[in-house]
């Protein structure tokens, strides 16, 4: 398994702190998230899952590891459903949905056998090595990031279903 290694403290913290809402806007103008279902895995805080929401998501289904709880408005919209387990393509990209974000560094290995078969998604790959696989699959890249004098990149793979 791939594992995130490259990243220091500072690019996490970057990361967590001051991109996520550039991202989220991004993974709505891209899938287009009005009305419709949208797996969100690597939740995180649900940050993202409450840009779907704004935005116009009828549900948004969580995927999320680690603990966090659910916002307490969004458990009264009665349009968030969290799981809070590891990822398991073969579980979770069978429940209904639309269109999907990702967002699970280090473990994007893991979509790989799945990539043909998955609805309209946005998928950040954290790896050189991954992005040449997941162009070599037929996708493209919608956005990257390169962290100046970090061995780190964020690069948003899209497909066109």
């Amino acid at each position: 398994m791939i594992q995130p290694q490259h990243w220091s403290l500072y690019s996490l913290y970057k990361r967590a702190f001051l991109g996520w809402e550039r991202d989220a806007v991004t993974y709505c103008r891209y899938l287009g998230v009005a009305g419709k279902v949208v797996l969100d895995v690597g939740a995180g805080d649900f940050g993202t899952a409450r840009e779907f929401l704004k935005r116009g998501a009828k549900k948004v289904i969580c995927i999320e590891r680690d603990y966090h709880l659910v916002p307490l408005e969004l458990l009264g919209l009665g349009k968030v459903i969290a799981y809070h387990e590891p990822f398991d393509p073969e579980r979770h990209l069978g429940l209904e949905h639309d269109c999907a974000k990702f967002d699970i560094e280090g473990y994007e290995i893991l979509l790989l056998p799945y990539l043909g078969s998955l609805k309209r998604s946005i998928i950040e790959v954290h790896s050189e090595y991954m992005v040449d696989r997941f162009l070599d699959l037929g996708w493209k890249i919608h956005k990257r990031n390169d962290v100046a004098g970090e061995r780190c990149i964020q690069c948003l793979m899209v497909n066109d279903k």
